[in-house]
């Protein structure tokens, strides 16, 4: 609510979309891409969370959370409503980018003391969780 988007709903499967099916939008290529839980795994892009408003359908928009494997923060959005894929592109909403990635950097403290390389072993901690909370809901 904070950002005036309050009818936001939460999805983490990708919902009928699955992480083979988002692309680039502009390049249309394949994303190296994951649903995680804990923002671990070999992928480049490790999707932590996805927020949708498919009740303003067909004025739809989707932001997926992630953490790329250099342990940044980067938020995409989708407008997508149709068709088995979903094209994906950095959200143009800064305020959203710089208050996710900073979140990240801010989580550090709270990782597990037998993480031994941050960039790739950053994990979805409660104070990422409740990002989500404050920001979308």
């Amino acid at each position: 609510e904070k950002m005036g988007q309050p009818n936001y709903q939460k999805g983490i499967a990708g919902g009928d979309v699955g992480p083979d099916n988002l692309y680039t939008l502009g390049e249309n290529s394949k994303m190296d891409a994951i649903y995680t839980d804990t923002g671990q795994g070999n992928a480049k892009y490790r999707i932590v969370e996805r927020y949708s408003n498919w009740d303003k359908y067909p004025d739809v928009h989707s932001y997926f959370f992630a953490i790329t494997d250099t342990g940044e923060g980067i938020v995409f959005h989708s407008p997508t409503t149709n068709g088995g894929k979903m094209y994906l592109k950095p959200t143009d909403n800064k305020e959203l980018q710089e208050d996710f990635a900073s979140l990240l950097d801010d989580s550090e403290a709270v990782l597990p003391e037998h993480a031994t390389n941050v960039a790739t072993d950053k994990r979805a901690t409660p104070a990422v969780r409740s990002f989500f909370i404050i920001f979308l809901l």
